[in-house]
């Protein structure tokens, strides 16, 4: 008997994700094609605006949960649940609640506390992580106004005491693209770390505007990496309005970021802007880059003819598989297998 042996990646195991927000349960033509596009990529989400403070609670003490209970609802169905809690709070004084600006030192770190308990009360072991106090690095409004430098650090104790299981990130800009900010963060981190406070992961943004210098960049991730915590690509996007630079720097940026072994995760922001829009084109630069690398050359997919026994080695991406064995159009057997960083994974398929 002449068989097929057909084996398929049906899920990468590194995480490839995106900011999602309302479109991914409403909307029309152009919200199912950021739907379509974002569930046939990633496996793995972040929440966006959606769950910024000044939008969940516009009027003070009047806490909107409906839009995010609907997106995360919406992932679980599809089988995503490495999801990212994007952010309890932010010091940055043009993204802060109108409401909160006028208060007293106690009446601020009251409100901030008070907003931590509701969400991690509300989304306990739904977020696998948690961005405590987004730039904090760059936005230091709380500290400033409650006059206490410590007040992140008791941000970071309450959630973790709250929300055991999250993996709890700061989460800020330039750390790659600017040296002074990757000697800030190595700083802030190991500051952090001595007075124990529990910082578990570092989120990289990446709005992209260039074409960076490779070794440099590579060389400032190593030494975030000497921190030893995980790195994030987060909100990486690129704005450029020449659609083939934004592909070539989307190309590059990304497998730089992929290449590098403390990168554990890659999250996008802004697909709605600069991978899927209304301009076909833009799908056909850019977007098709992405889903080129993510779909196509990042994943594994081998075909091989055998007659009777046979020993037959992969080599692939780490993820799920699904090895077929066929008789011409006949299917004799199906068996689902992980490729699992540092294992070798044998598999026995008899028929």
């Amino acid at each position: 008997m002449n068989s097929l042996n057909q084996v398929n990646q049906t899920r990468q195991s590194f995480p490839f994700g995106a900011n999602i927000d309302s479109w991914l349960h409403e909307g029309g033509t152009r919200e199912e094609q950021m739907r379509d596009y974002f569930y046939n990529l990633f496996n793995c989400a972040i929440t966006g605006n959606d769950m910024k403070w000044p939008v969940m609670e516009t009027v003070e003490n009047e806490v909107q949960f409906d839009v995010v209970d609907k997106s995360l609802e919406a992932l679980r169905q599809h089988n995503i649940t490495d999801i990212k809690g994007q952010c309890l709070v932010w010091g940055k004084e043009s993204k802060l609640t109108e409401w909160i600006q006028n208060k007293t030192a106690d009446e601020i770190k009251a409100a901030i506390i008070r907003r931590v308990k509701y969400m991690t009360s509300h989304y306990k072991g739904q977020f696998v992580q948690w961005d405590v106090n987004n730039e904090n690095l760059h936005h230091r409004w709380f500290e400033e106004k409650t006059g206490n430098p410590y007040i992140t650090d008791e941000l970071f104790n309450l959630t973790h005491s709250l929300d055991p299981t999250a993996t709890l990130f700061v989460n800020d800009f330039n750390l790659v693209r600017n040296g002074v900010y990757t000697s800030a963060m190595e700083q802030q981190i190991r500051a952090y770390q001595k007075r124990g406070v529990p910082v578990g992961g570092i989120g990289i943004q990446s709005h992209l505007s260039d074409l960076q210098d490779a070794d440099l960049t590579w060389f400032r991730l190593d030494r975030l990496a000497e921190l030893g915590l995980p790195l994030w690509i987060s909100e990486l996007d690129d704005k450029h309005t020449n659609l083939e630079q934004r592909a070539e720097i989307y190309e590059k940026g990304l497998t730089l970021y992929y290449s590098h072994p403390a990168v554990k995760g890659i999250v996008f922001c802004n697909i709605d802007l600069y991978l899927v829009n209304e301009q076909v084109q833009v799908c056909e630069s850019a977007g098709k880059v992405v889903r080129r690398l993510l779909r196509d050359e990042w994943r594994t997919e081998e075909v091989t003819s055998f007659s009777g026994p046979t020993n037959h080695q992969l080599k692939g991406f780490h993820g799920t598989y699904e090895a077929i064995v066929k008789d011409g159009d006949q299917v004799l057997k199906r068996v689902v297998f992980e490729l699992v960083k540092g294992e070798d994974a044998n598999i026995e398929i008899q028929l």
